[in-house]
């Protein structure tokens, strides 16, 4: 079977559009985590998997994000393995009415984001990519209290990333309104969205399925330790 392009998501955007920052061979890429802590395999093969080791110092961690990554590569300690659903939005949807101040957000707001996603730990953010992608976010009373953005894009799609909502905003139907700005933001640059999300989260799944998100498959992390 064919692979498609999003079982190897991270290879084919360190070849796109973060291939300027990536570094490594036509086998195997990372980039420093400064931008976007991320590395990627072309395939499995033996070469592959020894460029990919030429990539790392011993101590480094590195998370592998496939459908079916390796379970082993030489040279490496196998650590965590996690199972994550990748959903893919089929339909393109209007952006629910609403009379909400969205604000574009940028550099000088990495601070107040870094403090949102330490208390709702949405999942990876990396802060060099703010300015780089588009992040939206909600403020109320000078607060950020609800943010999101956009991760990877391999050719033809892009990520919605980092949504999160401050608990005691939560229920205002802010992650569902800046979830479809982002994704309609994708539609219209003619790339599609998707995102990912633990099969357990069933409050995002909820909003993601509201707004035409279906699985696609099951993705797996797996970190390994240089030795």
């Amino acid at each position: 079977m064919e692979e498609h392009i999003l079982d190897n998501l991270v290879w084919h955007a360190l070849c796109h559009d973060l291939a300027e920052f990536a570094f490594g061979t036509a086998l195997a890429k990372r980039c420093g985590p400064e931008l976007v802590n991320a590395a990627g395999l072309a395939n499995h093969s033996e070469a592959a998997l020894d460029d990919f080791a030429n990539l790392f110092n011993p101590g480094e961690d590195a998370g592998i994000f496939e459908a079916t990554p390796p379970q082993e590569i030489p040279g490496f300690a196998a650590g965590h393995r996690e199972s994550i659903d990748q959903l893919v939005c089929r339909q393109r949807t209007p952006v629910p009415e609403h009379d909400i101040e969205i604000i574009e957000l940028t550099p000088s707001d990495i601070p107040d984001m870094i403090q949102l996603v330490e208390l709702t730990r949405p999942g990876p953010f990396v802060p060099g990519m703010v300015g780089r992608r588009r992040y939206v976010g909600i403020r109320q009373g000078g607060q950020l209290v609800a943010m999101g953005g956009e991760r990877f894009r391999p050719p033809g799609y892009c990520a919605v990333s980092s949504v999160c909502t401050h608990p005691a905003w939560r229920g205002r139907g802010y992650a569902r309104l800046l979830c479809a700005v982002i994704a309609d933001g994708i539609w219209a640059r003619g790339e599609t969205p998707f995102l990912h999300v633990l099969a357990q989260n069933t409050a995002a799944y909820r909003v993601y399925e509201q707004l035409r998100f279906v699985k696609r498959c099951e993705m797996t992390v797996q970190v390994f330790t240089r030795s």
